[in-house]
């Protein structure tokens, strides 16, 4: 891999990331959530169904399996979620959210508003809709690389 100069875009996106990691894991330490919990109680949370099983998790949030895994383990160790024997498949387990997950849910709402409003401060609604259609297409022109 090249060596990347300070103002590489990659540089900048990968700073950014580790910002927002940051910043995620301060507005949620007092609730014991990580960034990368948030993460996926966001998902299951928008998904979720009878029939949400980590696989899902998985293939939709391109995290590995043994880190979803562990993900789901803390997360129930929390409390906001159970496992549910699936009765068509043996070695799926359904997951269950508690009421505890569905009001985390609200406040992961609020708290990305929060950040949405901070991150885009200064930004014309031009600029914000042009950035967003930039990284679409850098993820779209990774994209088939990726999933090869």
């Amino acid at each position: 891999m090249p060596v990347l100069k300070d103002d590489n875009v990659l540089r900048l996106l990968k700073q950014l990331n580790l910002v927002l990691e940051g910043t995620i894991n301060h507005m949620f330490s007092s609730s014991g959530l990580t960034a990368a919990q948030c993460d996926v109680l966001s998902y299951l949370t928008a998904h979720e169904s009878p029939n949400l099983v980590a696989t899902a998790v998985h293939r939709d949030l391109h995290i590995s399996r043994a880190s979803v895994s562990t993900l789901l383990k803390r997360l129930k160790g929390k409390g906001y979620l159970n496992f549910q024997a699936s009765p068509d498949d043996d070695r799926q387990k359904r997951i269950v959210l508690t009421e505890k997950a569905r009001r985390m849910k609200l406040e992961m709402e609020r708290k990305a508003l929060i950040i949405d409003e901070k991150i885009y401060e200064g930004f014309s609604q031009e600029e914000r809709t042009a950035l967003e259609h930039m990284i679409r297409h850098m993820i779209s022109n990774l994209a088939s690389d990726y999933s090869s």
